[in-house]
């Protein structure tokens, strides 16, 4: 008997986990959960199953709609870049994505969070500023033009900053949207460009440009070639030189696939290099990497990190 009501309560537990992620998922959502609870705890109950039951229902939000991708083609320093940052910042195209941010910001006055409620896109029960979830355990964003239908779910770094790339989408110039922080709803708090429907809710606006990429330079790629790109004259002879070519500035001539603009593509061996580019008879630095190391004769160039 003693066995059966401490099963019945941890049963309990389990329900209590459940509710929960109902308060914060749509209805198909909760239905899916309770066919996979039933199928995991039919009679016997044993510890492994009620802990495999568990980890199921925390990690549903993931598991269930909309799942974080990093996308294939995303380059390792851009990985580099998105593991090391520090603070959210305002929405910004990189290639063809658009970048989302999010850090949780700490409760005023030191008090403990609220728990988390249901809200919907009018902000029902919810905070209609800047969530106030320390350590949500998901972060979303949701967007007008799909008609908040799909929580793009984002990834969260070691210094806590929640990021997504999403794809530019075709034949929209002007993206609204808002975070969904552990069912919590608000604006962009790294945004200041926001729009106020017809409801009074706060909506985070990002306008697409005519050219909506961003050029960058140096790019790794998955396969170890990287790519260096340059804006300069046209018709001009631009070379790169660098210590993984022993500074050589005829070893390696830049193509001019537009007029202005340069680019090379070849292989660097894994570490730290130091590179410039040669043109007009000067050295410059690559003006689309803010990086720099002191090369051996005490210049400033551009740092190059291969993974």
């Amino acid at each position: 008997m003693t066995v059966a009501v401490k099963t019945r309560h941890r049963y309990s537990d389990l329900y209590s986990i459940m509710d929960y992620v109902l308060r914060e998922q749509r209805r198909t959502l909760a239905q899916k959960l309770r066919l996979r609870l039933v199928r995991f705890i039919p009679t016997g109950i044993t510890t492994t199953t009620l802990f495999v039951v568990t980890v199921l229902l925390v990690s549903a939000p993931l598991q269930l709609g909309a799942t974080p991708r990093m996308p294939a083609e995303i380059d390792l320093m851009l990985h580099v870049r998105l593991a090391g940052m520090e603070q959210a910042e305002a929405p910004r195209i990189i290639d063809e994505y658009i970048l989302f941010s999010y850090l949780p910001q700490q409760p005023r006055g030191g008090h403990a969070p609220p728990s988390p409620v249901r809200a919907d896109i009018y902000g029902t029960g919810a905070d209609q500023g800047a969530p106030t979830v320390r350590n949500p355990r998901y972060v979303g964003v949701v967007f007008e033009h799909e008609n908040y239908r799909t929580t793009h779910v984002m990834f969260r770094n070691e210094q806590g900053v929640h990021f997504a790339l999403y794809p530019i989408p075709d034949n929209v110039r002007e993206l609204r949207y808002r975070f969904v922080s552990d069912g919590h709803w608000s604006a962009d708090p790294s945004n200041p460009n926001t729009y106020s429907d017809a409801h009074g809710v706060r909506l985070s606006v990002f306008q697409l440009p005519e050219r909506a990429t961003e050029r960058r330079s140096p790019v790794v790629k998955a396969d170890g070639s990287v790519e260096f790109t340059l804006e300069a004259a046209p018709n001009r002879r631009i070379t790169l030189v660098g210590d993984f070519n022993n500074w050589d500035p005829f070893m390696h001539e830049m193509r001019e696939i537009e007029p202005g603009l340069y680019h090379i593509r070849l292989r660097v061996s894994s570490g730290r290099h130091g590179y410039q580019f040669v043109g007009a008879g000067r050295r410059i630095n690559d003006p689309l990497n803010d990086r720099r190391l002191h090369s051996h004769d005490g210049h400033d160039v551009s740092e190059l990190i291969v993974p």
